[in-house]
């Protein structure tokens, strides 16, 4: 694989850039209120004419403008699920409104922006995956600009919980958007296209390590300094393996620390959670 090289700011902004006053053309609906909390399922345009949606959760009859949180889990994640339920929940009980946003890296985004299909067995097209986490990353700003429009909710003080796939993606979004004023990477590292690489093929191999430049999470880091950055990880996790999670943690600048757990992916405890939730209650209220 290519080494990591560095990349024009400049040229990443554009990359990532998008339209901030395009229409939102915004539906929601109450879908439910269960101990004091509200859920609202929302509903906007992006870019290239596709839709994002999440679920925001509030508290019933809170006087103030509550800090967000960006709820960001891995690609294929059913927002819906009982895990972000109790993600969102456990978020409102800190103090904070919690949208859930769905992660897409589905096939229908990379042939609605005019890329191509990933079939099984096929090789993985190097510009296809650079795409679809442009969108994606986009998708969490588009989320940004319709919340701050409700009331209750102060986007200045937005913060971002993202796991896997979206804690990359998360990452994108916040390299480009101040109003994401921290973050927690939770089974985050180095390689995001390169553990997804499936092709055999050394011309398509070197095509994909160039494609990478442009969504690998350290990429990002001179964008975020200031920022506080909290990575937890685990020390037996296959998909992000500790030294994949150390490289990024050594590119991102301070303020940042990282949490270790014992196990793998499917271990991670309510105790490092709470730290997660605890960090960001503390940075977005500072």
């Amino acid at each position: 694989m290519t080494a990591p090289v560095d990349l024009d700011p400049r040229l990443l902004r554009l990359l990532y850039a998008y339209d901030r006053e395009a229409p939102l053309d915004a539906s929601e609906s109450v879908v439910g209120e269960q101990s004091r909390v509200r859920t609202t399922r929302f509903e906007c345009t992006s870019t290239h004419g596709l839709r994002v949606r999440g679920l925001l959760r509030q508290p019933i009859g809170h006087a103030d403008a509550l800090p967000l949180v960006l709820l960001a889990r891995e690609a294929g994640a059913n927002e819906r699920s009982s895990v972000g339920d109790a993600l969102g929940l456990q978020c409102v009980r800190h103090g904070m409104a919690c949208a859930t946003v769905e992660i897409e890296l589905s096939d229908s985004v990379c042939v609605a922006i005019g890329g191509e299909l990933r079939r099984a067995g096929m090789p993985l097209l190097p510009w296809s995956l650079r795409e679809r986490v442009v969108q994606c990353s986009v998708d969490l700003r588009r989320c940004l600009d319709l919340l701050e429009t409700r009331p209750g909710i102060d986007a200045t003080r937005a913060g971002l919980l993202g796991f896997g796939e979206g804690a990359c993606i998360g990452l994108a979004a916040a390299a480009f958007d101040v109003r994401l004023r921290a973050a927690v990477l939770v089974q985050c590292g180095t390689g995001l296209l390169r553990r997804l690489a499936v092709s055999p093929d050394e011309q398509a191999l070197q095509d994909l390590a160039q494609a990478e430049q442009m969504v690998e999470p350290r990429v990002f880091a001179p964008l975020l300094a200031g920022r506080p950055l909290l990575l937890i990880n685990g020390l037996q996790d296959q998909a992000v393996p500790p030294e994949s999670a150390r490289a990024l943690f050594e590119a991102l600048p301070e303020p940042k620390r990282l949490r270790w757990y014992e196990g793998g992916r499917a271990h991670l405890s309510p105790s490092e959670l709470e730290e997660a939730f605890t960090f960001l209650h503390e940075t977005l209220r500072a």
